[in-house]
């Protein structure tokens, strides 16, 4: 299961053009417990909002894409927050995501396992 999961990662992370996806759980925006602030630009208004886990957030990506990958589901929002309180693992490489409602609801499920990659 291990093989299969890391080249899924893989297959991911060249469908997005990106040199690493990361990995971790999603969260609706708002939810008890997970906390969010701006990440340092005021960005275009969206629906479609995301917020990295603060070791992972780069001030100078904030207003970037990003992709986000589940269940043979392909969606994009933008990087507008940074969650801090989203936990990081695997030596700070994969961490937990928020997603605004209107990308949350398209996923379907409570709190999914998901793919996502910061692409530009």
């Amino acid at each position: 299961m291990k093989f299969f999961s890391q080249s899924a990662l893989v297959v991911v992370a060249a469908m997005f053009g990106a040199a690493q996806a990361n990995w971790g759980y999603a969260f609706l925006d708002g939810t008890p417990g997970i906390t969010t602030e701006s990440c340092g630009t005021v960005c275009p208004w969206t629906e479609y909002k995301v917020a990295l886990p603060t070791p992972l957030a780069n001030p100078a990506k904030c207003c970037s894409t990003v992709t986000i990958a589940y269940n043979g589901l392909n969606l994009e929002g933008t990087y507008t927050d940074i969650c801090t309180s989203c936990p990081t693992v695997n030596h700070g490489v994969d961490g937990n995501i928020t997603l605004s409602a209107a990308l949350y609801d398209q996923l379907q499920a409570d709190t999914p396992f998901v793919t996502w990659n910061v692409v530009n």
